[in-house]
């Protein structure tokens, strides 16, 4: 994924996790007070509607990204059959080049297979827990909205009756 280094605005953004990273970066890895940071700023630049949005197309993706984790599963079984096929009918021709050759191709296949299969779920995972943690930063956005329109309107109020 690259990176981008200027700021994208609300309605040029395409992909809204690198949106969102603007905004603080890694915050499946970030304390309460970069969190708490992170929430200030996006509801300084967003009302409640564009963070809506923002949530809905999160949870999208983090629906999407569940339902496609099989996918994962399934392309690394049917690799991993492909690769006892082949050794099946290439045992014979390297054990006549040397006797422990089929168990040493053995082995590297296998590292070589569970080196890109566990490099593969652990992204999926860094992926999962950055869509959850900006999930739950939104909903506590829109929680807190509220609370700050209703101080505002109060504090409206009590200045409009208050006498000079």
């Amino acid at each position: 994924m690259n990176e981008i280094n200027e700021s994208t605005t609300f309605g040029q953004s395409k992909y809204i996790p690198r949106y969102l990273k603007q905004f603080g970066n890694d915050m499946h890895k970030a304390d309460i007070n970069q969190q708490t940071a992170f929430k200030k700023r996006i509801k300084e630049n967003h009302d409640s509607k564009k963070i809506k949005m923002l949530l809905g197309r999160i949870e999208d993706m983090l629906d999407n990204q569940k339902s496609s984790n099989h996918l994962t599963t399934a392309f690394f079984g049917i690799m991993s059959f492909g690769f006892a096929s082949l050794m099946n009918y290439s045992i014979n021709p390297i054990k006549e080049i040397h006797a422990a050759g089929p168990y040493f191709l053995i082995i590297v296949t296998l590292i070589i297979v569970l080196f890109f299969w566990g490099k593969t779920v652990l992204d999926e995972k860094k992926e999962l827990n950055e869509l959850s943690r900006y999930k739950r930063l939104l909903q506590e956005c829109l929680e807190e909205l509220p609370e700050k329109k209703s101080k505002r309107r109060f504090l409206k109020l009590t200045n409009k009756y208050r006498t000079p």
